[in-house]
């Protein structure tokens, strides 16, 4: 069994159960492995996947903190516990899952403050938040209580945090009420209100309810614009889950309304969250219009379309004759796609591309790629024609790594 990324195997010996979570073995791209070490011991390990947590990105944001933002292994850390806060006691940091399995919301949330303060980041964490959904789901209380909490102040925005990963993990229908709740609560702290944000993406499984509360929120043209949209780009996502056949079309449909109510970008934004091929038609009707900012929120969008005609209009968006700007995003969105082709096209569009900036952009996104032939092939000629030294050279270092 693998052990998760910078962390310590465990040493274990004596009797005892090792509980591990779903958080711990699912879903995660692990780049550092080790093991765990069973010294002279007689163990029964038990796998207890109580709550399968899916991370999704919220992307082309009009939110700052929101733009290109991924929930980290662990979700998102935030800033550690104020001296001042009057958060619960802290409680002991050991990897005790039988304290945590006979615990109650308090408790846990007790022991999420001291692993903040320990600023322990850990499997422990995942244990905690998973347990935390397993009471969601086994009493309807912890619910109330993880309210009234989020409500007090009391809790640093780490651990409120940690508290919306387990009623996002649960995503039934009184934990998306809840969200939807906390979503719309006017006096919500904005570090908190985009923790509710980005739990609300972490849905696995929409509610139509949960969708309908978000097209109350666009219709309702007093609402907040950041709450406005951040209701687009959930809207968006939320088609991606296949909640509503109907909410891709939908989306397209709102249009006009959108530019009425001066929200291109964030609409846009939410047509590239549905990962939908039929919304390529309409956003390349944006891709090579006048309005420069459309242009390039467009081209963002399109990053999560999966079309036939994707990869060619990104070579078309790429070539000199259009701005810096839309060429820079296009140019970093080919570097990341697999077609055969695609880095034979962008070596010669990096021959022809007069600004460094975005010859070395495109270098660095295709740093992230696997080496392979063709990607040698680039990078080698990179390394012998460009017109800059300093790029020939970090290619240099790129064919050495």
């Amino acid at each position: 069994m693998v052990w998760g990324d910078g962390e310590e195997p465990l040493t274990v010996s004596g009797e005892g159960v090792i509980t591990l979570s779903s958080g711990w073995t699912l879903g995660v791209e692990w780049r550092e492995r080790s093991t765990i070490e069973l010294e002279d011991a007689k163990l029964r390990i038990d796998q207890l996947f109580n709550a399968k947590i899916e991370r999704v990105s919220v992307r082309n944001s009009a939110h700052e903190s929101m733009h290109e933002r991924e929930f980290e292994d662990e979700w998102r850390s935030l800033d550690g516990l104020s001296e001042s806060s009057e958060g619960p006691p802290p409680a002991p940091t050991e990897l005790d899952s039988a304290l945590l399995s006979d615990a109650n919301a308090e408790a846990i949330l007790s022991y999420l403050v001291a692993l903040e303060r320990a600023n322990d980041h850990s499997a422990k964490v995942m244990l905690a938040v998973d347990q935390l959904a397993l009471l969601i789901t086994q009493d309807p209380e912890t619910l109330r209580m993880i309210r009234r909490a989020l409500s007090s102040g009391a809790l640093s925005d780490w651990t409120a945090t940690k508290a919306l990963a387990a009623v996002a993990a649960v995503g039934d229908a009184r934990s998306q009420a809840l969200l939807c709740e906390l979503f719309s609560t006017p006096e919500l702290p904005a570090d908190l209100y985009e923790a509710v944000t980005l739990a609300l993406s972490q849905l696995e499984t929409v509610r139509l309810e949960t969708i309908e509360f978000f097209w109350k929120m666009l219709s309702d043209h007093d609402s907040p614009s950041d709450l406005r949209h951040s209701s687009w780009l959930l809207l968006g996502l939320f088609a991606s889950t296949d909640a509503d056949s109907q909410l891709v079309d939908d989306l397209i449909n709102m249009e006009a309304a959108a530019l009425a109510a001066d929200e291109l970008v964030p609409w846009l934004g939410s047509l590239g969250n549905t990962h939908n091929s039929a919304v390529f038609e309409t956003l390349r009707a944006y891709l090579f219009g006048e309005d420069l900012n459309a242009r390039l929120h467009a081209v963002r969008a399109l990053s999560h379309v999966n079309h036939l005609e994707t990869t060619p209009t990104l070579i078309e968006l790429s070539s000199i004759k259009y701005t810096p700007l839309v060429r820079g995003e296009a140019l970093a969105l080919l570097s990341t796609r697999n077609e055969i082709g695609v880095l034979r096209a962008l070596g010669e569009l990096l021959r022809l591309e007069p600004e460094f900036t975005l010859r070395r952009s495109t270098l660095e996104a295709l740093a992230k790629r696997s080496m392979d032939k063709e990607l040698l092939i680039l990078l080698s000629t990179v390394a012998t024609s460009d017109p800059d030294t300093a790029l020939r050279a970090y290619a240099l270092t790129l064919l050495g790594s």
